[in-house]
């Protein structure tokens, strides 16, 4: 974080919301008087070093490999790399109530905690049905494991606009692209090792262990994920509340409708969208197939 903190850019004191003088609040958590934009990127770069842990950890090769001893077929594969864009659809109405509430913080804290705290069932209740009813149960663990799936996907579809509307107010506009090009990089430094040790971990599983000892050992990766996902947004919970007006009415159809009139937002969701479209179905049936077809180790995936 040091280089983070010395970088001309982004070493203004410039108060991170409109509430300096004194301590802010927002739920339990209080933000210290004098709180500046500096500190408050440090700390949100902070917390992504923690958060890269929890998505590498979460993603690819561990829940590939997880739900293969779960005996998942190639269309419950492609339920699982869909699921997220189905869940995405509750962005519209979280955003929604961000704009009549305006309470972008809370629904930001509750929806994703909520998100990283799942990853603990995720690991658990699947792996209790196997242990419990053995084969028999590999086809209830599997719908199991969809559903929390889901639901840990739909949570964080209703936290990420509010993190994106709430980021906007406490990022100055004039550091956003050199500031979130830095805290990808702190990401990588963690996500790196991350997935070395986990694919090394999991390589050593497949080739040696039975399937119940594998599940176990994904299990056990995707809890310690869980504790670094927590631990990035409880981080959030020191971070001043900038305060947005509730929209009511007319005014709230208005916010609703303004990014359709943006002829620059419009063309970049174009991109977003043909972007997703040719790539982001590739990686659930990547991670699938090559170890198979090609005998590539896991821990060389991150490579």
């Amino acid at each position: 974080m040091v280089s983070l903190a010395r970088s001309p850019a982004l070493v203004q004191d410039q108060p991170a919301s409109v509430e300096t003088s004194g301590a802010c609040r927002s739920g339990s958590a209080v933000t210290p008087a004098g709180w500046t934009a500096r500190r408050s990127m440090e700390l949100i770069t902070l917390g992504w070093v923690f958060g890269s842990v929890w998505l590498t950890a979460t993603t690819g090769s561990p829940t590939t490999v997880f739900l293969k001893e779960l005996g998942a077929t190639p269309w419950q594969f492609g339920i699982v790399a869909a699921v997220p864009y189905i869940a995405s659809l509750l962005s519209l109405p979280a955003s929604l109530l961000i704009e009549r509430t305006g309470e972008r913080k809370k629904v930001f804290l509750h929806s994703l905690y909520l998100q990283r705290a799942l990853w603990f069932a995720i690991a658990l209740m699947p792996l209790w049905l196997v242990s419990r009813f053995g084969v028999h149960g590999m086809g209830g663990a599997m719908r199991l494991f969809l559903l929390l799936l889901f639901l840990m996907h739909a949570a964080g579809a209703v936290g990420g606009p509010a993190w994106v509307s709430w980021m906007a107010d406490v990022v100055p506009d004039r550091l956003r692209g050199k500031y979130f090009s830095r805290r990808r990089q702190w990401g990588v430094v963690s996500a790196i090792p991350t997935a070395l040790l986990a694919g090394w971990m999991l390589d050593r599983c497949c080739a040696t262990c039975d399937s119940m000892t594998t599940l176990r050992w994904c299990a056990i990766l995707f809890m310690c994920a869980a504790v670094f996902g927590v631990t990035d947004i409880h981080l959030f919970r020191y971070l001043a509340d900038v305060p947005k007006a509730p929209q009511r009415g007319f005014g709230l159809l208005k916010a609703l409708g303004e990014p359709l009139r943006n002829r620059q937002f419009l063309w970049f969701a174009s991109f977003v969208g043909t972007l997703t479209f040719a790539v982001a179905f590739m990686q659930q049936f990547t991670t699938l197939y090559l170890p198979s077809i090609r005998r590539i180790a896991l821990c060389t995936f991150p490579i």
